[in-house]
């Protein structure tokens, strides 16, 4: 009989033992989801290759073309497909086709629309907002490009270009002052693509 209360509260014991570990993990648990807990690190600047770089604002507000005197109008183009499926799979493929002999290299485009000043303004805004941050690489492995500024004189030369992929976050250039350096940026751009009224693969994949 002894024997047999020994076993009894043993078993209790035990049990007890059990039942404040379980609530101690519970509670470990609970504060370990307590919303004072370090939030998730901001990717909105991420580049395209993952890495997270910062967007430096531009000092200089102003963008200054080479070529501006020569602007006659400001054209904003979607292509049907990438030109990376059409014309090749590199930059080098890309950028060779979009000018041929200081002119347009194509014309098959799903949407064309020229800028009113006003519009102008806001891309250079745009274009002018970040500068060229520290370890910035415009090396990619993805370029999709959907999208294309064509800046034009009064003869349709083309004086400059600045291509886009809002896919990839990358851009293809004619001057380095066209240059996009961030995140923000392409989500600006994509922004004012649609307040232009560009409709086509403006949307986030």
């Amino acid at each position: 009989m002894q024997s047999y209360i020994s076993i009894t509260i043993l078993l209790f014991f035990i049990v007890a033992c059990k039942t404040e570990s379980n609530e101690q993990s519970e509670q470990i648990l609970i504060d370990a989801l307590d919303s004072t807990a370090d939030p998730l690190p901001d990717r909105s600047n991420e580049d395209i290759l993952g890495n997270i770089i910062d967007c430096v604002p531009s000092v200089d507000s102003v963008l200054n073309l080479p070529f501006e005197d020569k602007i006659d109008k400001i054209q904003v183009v979607s292509y049907f497909d990438t030109r990376t499926e059409k014309y090749g799979n590199s930059l080098d493929d890309t950028i060779i086709e979009i000018e041929i002999d200081g002119r347009i290299g194509f014309n098959d485009f799903n949407e064309t629309l020229t800028l009113r000043t006003e519009e102008k303004n806001e891309l250079y805004a745009l274009i002018k907002a970040y500068e060229k941050p520290h370890g910035y690489s415009a090396i990619s492995d993805c370029y999709a490009p959907h999208h294309c500024v064509h800046f034009l004189d009064e003869d349709s030369n083309l004086l400059g270009y600045l291509e886009i992929c809002l896919i990839c976050n990358a851009a293809s250039v004619s001057h380095s002052e066209l240059q996009l350096y961030c995140g923000k940026q392409f989500e600006s751009f994509r922004s004012f693509l649609s307040k232009i009224g560009i409709k086509a693969h403006i949307e986030r994949l």
